[in-house]
């Protein structure tokens, strides 16, 4: 989160009665925690994207170790709950670090089948309809 598009965004979800889960970095997280607390407050679920975003199998076992544990445990202190799910960043992750974070944390690993490239248009409709046109059940 950041101070500027959360609150925007909970309000949405608020007033079309959604829930929806939330990926946060750790480093994030600390920086902000009214919101991750208000994410909560409003039914929300607060899940682990990393503390700073790396590509997790390019850094040691102990790296991703620090990168999952320190985010776990910066969300648990701001909500009272351990995160039960985990988003690596970029999808990126072997079968080998992920095997290492789920017996290690008890993480459950999120992924996608469409990539919004949310980052490559900033256009919403562009974004609406890529998601939509590869969405199905």
């Amino acid at each position: 989160p950041t101070p500027e598009r959360p609150p925007r965004l909970l309000k949405m979800l608020e007033q079309g009665g959604i829930k929806a889960p939330f990926f946060v970095l750790g480093s994030r997280a600390t920086a902000s925690p009214a919101i991750i607390k208000q994410m909560i407050a409003q039914g929300h679920e607060v899940a682990n994207h990393s503390w700073d975003h790396p590509q997790l199998p390019k850094i040691s076992v102990a790296a991703a170790d620090k990168q999952i544990g320190d985010t776990n445990a910066a969300i648990e202190q701001i909500t009272g709950k351990s995160p039960l799910y985990v988003r690596p960043p970029y999808g990126a992750m072997t079968p080998a670090l992920r095997a290492h974070l789920r017996e290690k944390f008890g993480s459950t690993f999120i992924y996608w089948s469409v990539d919004p490239l949310d980052w490559k248009d900033r256009n919403p409709q562009v974004i609406h309809d890529r998601i939509v046109s590869h969405a199905h059940p």
